[in-house]
């Protein structure tokens, strides 16, 4: 059912705000932490983490297939699914606005005498869009205008308003960032930068194509009820598309045959401003209601007391990573999959106990790395099964790295509005896993998922072993993961969990 109210705040705290001694972790417990074991979670990583998975980006076919790779570990260990319809894909949607290359192109037509001629431009062969993601679909018509290396002087030696410019396309990426900067204020139609002779531009622009046909996923927060279209629930105004600058790359060799509907000849074009006697027009289509629906992986344990079953420890680790950039695959080992493969341990160290008093759901989330989609689309519709509702949460992230004693948890008392009693626990109880004190990750408070978990109003804590140098870059390897440190947290979260079993649950430490 969906959770249509939360835990009341129950105090279970001595005058001075902190618990006065740390829990004793039960047998039961004491006996499911022996399957924690480093081998199996290097196993899981190494999977997790392979170049196969291309760096499990949100969306992508790599994070797909670990997704099944989690729904199958829960599978095995006998856990419950998670999600509606008895699944174990907690389902969301992404908008997706992708170029349709079938319906782009561009054609040249001649006037005067040549008025009758045309030449059409073949999309990926002869012209490419070179505006990036910003580009918007639509059309338009211009009289062409030459403009050289298409510098200030040329800028500025007449008024080209609502004409589209054919230029040299510079070499020296500063330079084409002016060049773009002076198109804008100039207020051109549209800007055609044209190759060098020889140039393999359908190589060059492959890359930059290839993501606008596949498109750029977004999530956008569902509207509230009451909240106004085109306004975000703090009253925000949403920002509307801004419509940028119409700008392409051709080929040498297309405007060399364009150049024959022209009013000049090759040798004319010099560096000063020349108009070029023919007609530019462009069509640029795109599905702009596109949708793309990506998955968090939710394992559902339920809990064995009639009255506080319904009360669920949520576990969450995001699962994705950034995927591949410039052709070098980050596979994200550390951030997440030391996360990820952790609370696999975690699932079978709990499939070990058997059924505590209340319940625990764990949450593999997607799309963390672009802005916590998926904690944000779950807590957006929360949904446990059997009546279950969220009662804290414990999010791990990063777990693997760093000196093998240290260790960060937020929030901290620095936080007072937000410190917890399951922090509370997780400091008491360090110390048993080679932690001697946790540091502070104050900085890091809305940097994770646990950032999403808090705005339901239940007490939240992260823990997290900092950067390294290999952050977000393509070192950041399985083989730098410290794998042992992992199983030591996996155990620290377990004992945290055994020690939210009492009659009540301490949730708040102020």
């Amino acid at each position: 059912m969906h959770l249509t109210a939360l835990l009341p705040l129950c105090l279970a705290f001595s005058a001075d705000g902190a618990t006065s001694t740390a829990p004793t972790t039960t047998p039961a417990m004491l006996k499911a932490l022996e399957t924690v074991q480093t081998h199996e979670i290097q196993a899981d990583l190494a999977f997790i983490a392979s170049d196969e998975m291309q760096g499990r980006d949100t969306p992508s076919e790599g994070l797909v297939v670990t997704a099944r790779y989690l729904r199958a570990r829960l599978q095995r260990l006998g856990w419950q699914p998670g999600a509606k319809d008895g699944s174990y894909f907690h389902l969301y949607d992404l908008t997706n606005r992708r170029l349709l290359p079938q319906g782009t192109k561009a054609t040249i037509t001649g006037t005067g005498a040549k008025a009758a001629q045309s030449l059409e431009l073949a999309f990926g062969r002869d012209v490419w869009l070179s505006g990036g993601m910003s580009v918007a679909g639509g059309e338009l018509e211009g009289s062409a205008l030459w403009l050289g290396s298409g510098t200030q002087e040329a800028f500025d030696a007449g008024d080209w308003k609502e004409r589209v410019a054919f230029v040299r396309e510079p070499a020296d990426q500063r330079e084409r960032q002016r060049l773009f900067g002076r198109a804008r204020r100039e207020e051109l139609k549209a800007l055609v930068l044209v190759g060098a002779k020889g140039e393999d531009l359908a190589a060059r622009m492959e890359g930059a194509t290839r993501r606008l046909v596949e498109g750029s996923p977004r999530y956008e927060e569902p509207k509230r009820a009451g909240e106004e279209d085109g306004k975000q629930g703090d009253g925000a105004q949403r920002r509307d598309r801004r419509p940028s600058l119409s700008s392409w790359s051709m080929s040498h060799d297309a405007f060399e045959r364009g150049l024959a509907l022209a009013s000049v000849v090759p040798d004319e074009l010099l560096d000063k401003p020349l108009d070029l006697g023919f007609a530019w027009r462009e069509v640029r289509a795109f599905d702009e209601d596109g949708r793309v629906q990506v998955e968090n992986v939710v394992g559902f344990w339920p809990g064995s007391d009639p009255q506080l079953k319904s009360e669920t420890i949520i576990v969450s680790a995001h699962y994705d990573h950034v995927g591949v950039s410039d052709g070098q695959i980050h596979n994200g080992a550390d951030d997440n999959g030391s996360g990820t493969a952790g609370m696999l341990a975690l699932a079978e160290a709990l499939a070990e106990h058997g059924p505590l008093r209340r319940s625990v759901a764990l949450i593999w989330v997607s799309g963390e790395e672009k802005g916590l989609w998926g904690s944000r689309a779950w807590c957006a519709d929360p949904w446990l099964p059997e009546g279950a509702r969220a009662a804290c949460n414990i999010n791990m992230d990063m777990i693997g790295r760093n000196a093998p004693d240290m260790l960060l948890v937020t929030p901290t008392k620095k936080l007072p509005e937000h410190y917890n009693a399951v922090g509370d626990l997780a400091l008491k109880l360090s110390p048993t896993e080679g932690f001697p004190e946790l540091g502070s990750a104050d900085q890091y408070w809305s940097r994770s998922d646990q950032a999403s978990f808090a705005k339901l109003g239940i007490p939240v804590i992260f823990l997290f072993a900092d950067v390294h140098e290999d952050y977000h870059r393509p070192g950041d390897d399985v083989e730098k993961v410290d794998c042992d440190k992992i199983r030591r947290v996996v155990r620290l979260v377990a004992r945290v969990v055994d020690g939210l079993q009492g009659d009540t649950l301490p949730v708040a430490a102020r």
